[in-house]
């Protein structure tokens, strides 16, 4: 079920020309910006409705939604989770794509520093300034983890970070575009659902 949804999101995410192409960017280049609206109007285009494919959750702490497509479940956060930082954490039944929402205490430095301790991990690839949805953030890939993140700065001195796995799933790295496309403040989401 999972594999045959992924694969009808795969052909309307082709259409976006924005797809991940934020990690072929060099650092000096501008921002990518990727927008939920582009992904709507490519699924439009497609007769796919992504209401109908997945739902929207909202993270009250933080005021940001992010949709998930069916399949792939928020899972119930363990005590140790929330300790570490974590919001949110969804996966497939069979453990096989996963999300993560985790909020970072940088102790007051900014979205700039942790840049600079990205670039300086031999495991971080692709790391590029991005834009969702009008928010200014850095995306990176991390080569051990076959994860994809994006990272901003939250108005209380935090990082706000979602990484997605596996990359190197086709089918998944799809969806994981169209996650991407979907983080945005609560007000906003809710006026797009």
């Amino acid at each position: 079920m999972m594999k045959k949804m992924m694969a009808g999101l795969l052909a309307s995410c082709m259409l976006l020309s924005a797809a991940p192409a934020y990690a072929a960017e060099t650092e000096a280049a501008a921002p990518v910006e990727i927008n939920w609206s582009d992904v709507t109007d490519a699924l439009e285009a497609a007769g796919q409705d992504p209401l109908e494919m997945g739902d929207f959750y909202t993270f009250n702490d933080i005021a940001c939604m992010m949709w998930a497509p069916h399949g792939l479940e928020p899972q119930e956060l363990t005590e140790e989770d929330t300790e570490n930082g974590m919001i949110a954490y969804f996966s497939t039944e069979e453990g096989d794509a996963a999300a993560s929402v985790v909020y970072v205490d940088l102790g007051g430095e900014d979205l700039a520093y942790y840049k600079g301790l990205l670039a300086e991990d031999e495991d971080v690839s692709d790391l590029s300034d991005i834009v969702i949805n009008g928010i200014n953030g850095i995306g990176y890939d991390l080569k051990d983890k076959d994860s994809r993140s994006v990272a901003f700065e939250t108005e209380s001195g935090y990082v706000l970070e979602f990484t997605f796995a596996p990359v190197s799933d086709e089918n998944f790295e799809s969806v994981l575009t169209m996650m991407m496309a979907s983080i945005q403040p609560e007000q906003e989401a809710e006026t797009e659902a």
